[in-house]
């Protein structure tokens, strides 16, 4: 049970952001967009791109992949390859290259070509992600709240502190992108911090939860991101 709900709650999560991604695309007149590749290990011979409505294009033998695309929104998109699943940010007119191994797609993909420098830290922040995963469910959300606070606070200065070095060692982000990025961190945060009643409570039952009268004070950054969106 306490898999599932572990499980379940990241699930949730990435769900989430990826809603926050897709609300924040910008919008441009149709313009031709190409993404490209090299895959190995594919056991499927179809690419998806998913955002705008989902294009489909073949794998060849070889492992090549070629989609060209009518793009009006710039934005976080998906490549996906039978279950996997790699997120990558578009602009309306961008040519990019990508190479990767299908067995996963998240670990050693390159990025090459028009924002090369954003995709290829998107693939370092989603590893992050899932290396800043709490490993113990328990000791996680079974913490008083001041400690439980302190946790989340230290994963998201974990994350800033990653971008901040990333664009010291490989150049400054998109403007766009870069605003993507630090609400992902927001929205990340809130659903943590959403669900810790739940969960504490679920972990000691009987245990009615009082938390401190600024503890919801993160739904009015949250709410102010929305309206933005």
């Amino acid at each position: 049970m306490q898999h599932i709900i572990r499980t379940s709650w990241f699930l949730i999560l990435l769900s989430f952001i990826w809603l926050g991604c897709k609300n924040n695309s910008h919008t441009y007149r149709p313009t031709t967009t190409i993404i490209e590749g090299q895959l190995t290990s594919s056991e499927v011979p179809i690419i998806v791109l998913s955002g705008d409505g989902e294009i489909k294009s073949t794998i060849d033998p070889s492992g090549k992949f070629f989609i060209q695309a009518e793009l009006k929104n710039a934005g976080i998109y998906s490549l996906v390859v039978g279950d996997q699943r790699l997120h990558v940010f578009i602009v309306p007119g961008d040519r990019i290259s990508l190479t990767a191994d299908v067995r996963n797609l998240n670990h050693g993909a390159q990025f090459k070509g028009d924002h090369a420098n954003e995709n290829n830290y998107l693939v370092e922040y989603e590893n992050l992600k899932l290396k800043t995963e709490p490993q113990d469910f328990q000791s996680f959300f079974g913490q008083k709240e001041e400690e439980f606070m302190t946790s989340v606070e230290k994963r998201n200065d974990e994350f800033v502190s990653d971008q901040q070095t990333y664009q010291k060692e490989n150049g400054p982000f998109d403007e766009l992108f870069a605003e993507m990025i630090s609400e992902q961190i927001v929205y990340d945060a809130a659903i943590i911090k959403m669900n810790y009643p739940t969960y504490y409570e679920y972990l000691y039952p009987g245990s009615a939860i009082k938390l401190s009268d600024t503890y919801d004070s993160f739904y009015k950054t949250w709410k102010w991101i929305l309206r933005i969106t």
